[in-house]
């Protein structure tokens, strides 16, 4: 829907072949949607540990914001983008534009807040080419990726002092060190959060702890958290990807093999399926 603030009409079937070849893919992750604006004009960038008032200066100047939530606030609730056009101080929140709930919903400001801290409160903004040195303004020393990971690693640790029982909090820290490549701090992060209880569709969405258990040499535990995944998801080609990392790392390259190639079947874009079959001299 970000795509009409420009003028540009596009239709959820035209978008579908794009973001997501199999119907049964769940999420879209943020990159997809940097590599897929330049082909309409348009550049976004993913910066990390937002607050509504950098949200509403880049609303302000102009740019509309997309950020990752989910989508209502029950214990089985779905990630969901939502892209923020306005905001009203008088009713006190964002005017947003969502596709299940349709255009110009009015978000009261600390709901969006509680709907978005488990996406490491992570927002892209999206801008023609010639505003770009405007949107760096407004960003500041967020423009820096490292810079912007530090930050809102220091962010979540603060809340955490705040809410130590808080496992989106927990999340969110263990995806600043993750992001940062400190991957043993990440998983320590997770466990912490695990531990106090995510919802069962976590890992739908960030799939980074699986990731990083395959980082640090943990390949069980990573089959594990993806074998579960899976088995409730269905459709999952990046949690079939990291399946395939564990086994190759275990040797078990036949099963490697076929984890690469059943990630590409449940996603035909993801490049790095593809490329590990090319280095193990496999066919897709």
């Amino acid at each position: 829907m970000v795509l009409s603030y420009y003028g540009i009409t596009m239709t959820q079937q035209q978008l579908q072949p794009i973001f997501r070849p199999n119907p049964g893919d769940k999420h879209v992750e943020p990159p997809q949607l940097v590599a897929f604006f330049p082909h309409y004009g348009l550049r976004t960038r993913i910066v990390e540990g937002g607050s509504i008032e950098v949200v509403k200066r880049l609303v302000a100047a102009g740019f509309p914001v997309i950020t990752p939530q989910w989508l209502d606030h029950k214990p089985d609730a779905i990630g969901h983008y939502r892209v923020v056009r306005g905001y009203d101080d008088n009713r006190g929140g964002f005017i947003v534009n969502d596709s299940m709930l349709g255009p110009d919903v009015l978000i009261p400001y600390d709901e969006f807040e509680e709907l978005w801290r488990a996406f490491n409160y992570r927002y892209l903004p999206v801008y023609r080419p010639e505003d770009e040195l405007r949107v760096l303004a407004i960003l500041g020393e967020d423009a820096d990726p490292q810079r912007n990971y530090q930050r809102a690693l220091a962010l979540f640790q603060r809340l955490a002092e705040e809410r130590p029982d808080d496992a989106y909090v927990w999340f969110s820290i263990g995806t600043s060190y993750f992001l940062l490549g400190d991957h043993q701090a990440a998983v320590q992060a997770y466990e912490r959060a695990e531990a106090i209880g995510l919802p069962p569709k976590m890992l739908w969405y960030q799939f980074w702890p699986v990731a990083a258990y395959n980082n640090i040499g943990n390949h069980q535990r990573a089959l594990e958290l993806a074998t579960a995944q899976i088995a409730t998801a269905g459709t999952f080609g990046e949690m079939r990807y990291e399946r395939g990392r564990a086994f190759e790392a275990m040797d078990n390259i036949d099963a490697a093999i076929a984890e690469y190639r059943r990630a590409l079947l449940d996603d035909a874009n993801l490049t790095v399926a593809r490329e590990a079959l090319a280095r193990l001299g496999a066919a897709p």
